[in-house]
């Protein structure tokens, strides 16, 4: 099972409502993927509380909380991840104890995901996956209605059976395009099994994209829409026309039970599919003999039946529409997995960086400062204070800043589009920087006073001159030095080009272009542990 299976299965086991398309395009675009390292920075990046342990003294793994996401040694000697659910998930402790590494994933308390790019692509997929499945639901009653109205048990045992028949087919697709399904992981478990080398073999794949159980798909989802169509029909000879029909797909099983004999590998789904083939077959041949043989030739089936037949198949044929539809949409997301991959790669971020724009960074004697300035990582924003992304920016900035608080230096200046004091954001830069002036800078407090981050933190929370204010109910006002630092603020964006905010600088360069401050978040760590290594001491300018 791929990695981003296993996490979707941990997250899932553990109660957190995640996207799987999401979990997957993050983990696979992550630069150190297949890895618990990238596991955990998503983690993080969707606030969702978790722990990475080396358990030393494994034997004590029932004190563990589950669901737990454990690393281990497989047969073959390749190093895994496996899901345990709970203590009667390890069926012998001694075999669970010898292949577990020690390395233990948990999950903590805090499981409700708010990440907004997460959260609307998780409604998008929810919403989609119930339109299909109503659809899917509706169509099966549909088609299943008329079998029940007009009831005849051989008929309705072929109908059956071609439902399933589709229903394996449709598996047998979506295992050869990659994706998993409880069928598929039940019959064809590890990537060497019988189910790949038959699939994708000539017999298996007759040209292109299209392949035999795309056929069986259509045939049997048109043997659906067919019998849901005839129950009008005479039964007598509908059963003969069946049994027609019935011969070219019981033929072709010994042609693909011999392929496989002779290939010595043995695709297990296939193998459902041909028994699904030899009980219908034995189901309408059984029907056939009830009949007296001296009528069949008053039976022959009309031209109305052959018809139907036709355009069943062809309903069920547009399958072959939608599925390079499916493959473009499947290949647009590992493009987007390639693009995301190049652009969360620490090491490219750190090559790219010194080939941007550099700006005048030093630092002002009055200046919104936190973090350590001797860290290996200083980081500038500039921001509008009722810039609602400013505000998601900030957030995200003290999300990093948590986890490398030793690390990273935060220095945020102000832009406006105007000097002009009647303005709603002249206004709220005012009142910011006229905080910092009275509680801060005329007290002589540097970087390491905790007013230096809350007082900007607690505005980025509200956005609200007046619900802010009575925070910090501080009277006096400095307006020469606060107007002062203002122009001296705004001079220095416009000196920039800074047009757009929030605009983030890296150790006194402009973030390469494509690359986001999200991206940033994601390989964070990384980056920094490569500054470490190439570490010319960074000052604090």
């Amino acid at each position: 099972m791929e990695f981003h299976e296993i996490a979707y299965e941990f997250l899932k086991s553990a109660k957190v409502s995640v996207s799987r398309d999401y979990l997957r395009e993050r983990l696979e675009s992550h630069p150190y993927y297949p890895s618990l390292n990238a596991l955990t920075d998503i983690l993080d990046e969707l606030q969702i509380e978790s722990s990475a342990l080396q358990i030393e003294e494994k034997q004590r793994w029932r004190e563990l909380p589950f669901p737990i996401l454990a690393h281990v040694v497989s047969e073959n000697g390749q190093l895994d991840f496996e899901v345990i659910k709970n203590q009667q998930h390890i069926k012998t402790e001694g075999g669970f104890l010898q292949k577990w590494t020690g390395i233990t994933l948990l999950i903590g308390k805090q499981r409700k995901i708010t990440h907004e790019e997460h959260q609307k692509q998780f409604i998008k997929e929810k919403f989609e996956g119930g339109v299909l499945w109503s659809w899917v639901t509706f169509l099966l009653l549909l088609a299943t209605m008329p079998q029940l109205i007009s009831f005849k048990l051989g008929f309705f045992i072929h109908y059956v059976l071609s439902l399933t028949g589709c229903l394996v087919s449709c598996n047998i697709v979506a295992y050869s395009l990659g994706v998993k399904t409880d069928m598929s992981d039940l019959f064809c478990k590890v990537e060497t099994s019988g189910c790949n080398a038959v699939l994708t073999s000539k017999l298996g794949r007759l040209t292109g994209d299209i392949g035999l159980a795309d056929i069986a798909t259509v045939f049997y989802g048109g043997m659906v829409i067919y019998m849901s169509f005839s129950t009008g029909f005479e039964p007598d000879s509908n059963l003969l026309f069946l049994n027609l029909v019935q011969a070219l797909p019981f033929f072709f099983t010994f042609l693909s039970v011999a392929y496989q004999a002779h290939m010595k590998s043995w695709c297990k789904l296939c193998l459902l599919l041909t028994l699904i083939i030899w009980l219908q077959s034995i189901n309408l041949v059984f029907g056939l003999m009830q009949l007296p043989f001296d009528n069949f030739g008053l039976i022959a089936p009309p031209f109305m039946y052959y018809l139907t037949l036709v355009l069943s198949m062809a309903l069920a044929g547009s399958w072959f529409i939608v599925k390079p539809l499916l493959l473009t949409k499947r290949s647009s997301m590992f493009q987007k997995i390639r693009i995301r991959k190049w652009r969360q790669n620490p090491h490219w971020f750190n090559a790219l960086l010194p080939l941007h724009k550099q700006i005048d960074s030093a630092v002002w004697n009055k200046e919104i400062f936190y973090g350590n300035p001797n860290g290996v990582l200083q980081i500038l924003i500039t921001s509008k204070p009722l810039c609602e992304y400013c505000a998601k920016a900030h957030f995200e900035l003290e999300q990093i800043l948590k986890k490398h608080p030793d690390d990273i230096g935060v220095r945020v200046r102000f832009t406006l589009p105007s000097l002009n004091t009647e303005t709603e954001d002249y206004k709220a830069v005012f009142h910011i920087l006229n905080m910092y002036e009275e509680l801060v800078w005329k007290k002589g407090q540097n970087h390491t006073s905790p007013l230096m981050k809350e007082i900007i933190s607690d505005w980025y929370e509200t956005q609200n001159l007046s619900d802010w204010v009575d925070r910090y109910p501080v009277h006096a006002k400095s307006e020469e030095e606060v107007h002062a630092l203002i122009g001296q603020s705004v001079q220095w964006a416009n000196a920039m080009g800074i047009t757009q905010t929030p605009a983030f600088f890296i150790n006194g360069f402009e973030m390469p272009n494509p690359h986001t401050f999200k991206d940033l978040f994601l390989f964070i760590s990384e980056y920094i542990e490569i500054l470490k290594g190439q570490r010319s001491p960074v000052s604090s300018q």
